[in-house]
């Protein structure tokens, strides 16, 4: 289970994961929408205040998983076209 899902299923907001975590809003809503890895001492107080229903590999799978192509490749940038100049 994801962390955004935890909270919505408990019915807890950004600011109630923060006090439980011991952090911020702005790193709790990053944590939720996969932009960022708990640290390890997080990532206990993590699993400890939801009782293991959000574990390392909840995080893995969504940090990781969303930023790798099929067959273990990053997505590259495109390049932007140059600006023509009249």
């Amino acid at each position: 289970m994801t962390l955004e899902e935890y909270r919505s299923e408990n019915c807890l907001t950004i600011y109630d994961l923060g006090r439980m975590f011991g952090l911020d809003p702005s790193s709790v809503s990053r944590l939720c929408r996969g932009e960022r890895m708990p640290s390890t001492p997080t990532m206990d107080a993590i699993m400890r205040e939801t009782k293991g229903a959000v574990t390392y590999n909840d995080f893995r799978a969504t940090v990781i998983g969303e930023r790798t192509k099929p067959g273990g490749k990053r997505p590259t940038k495109k390049a932007a076209k140059p600006k023509r100049r009249a």
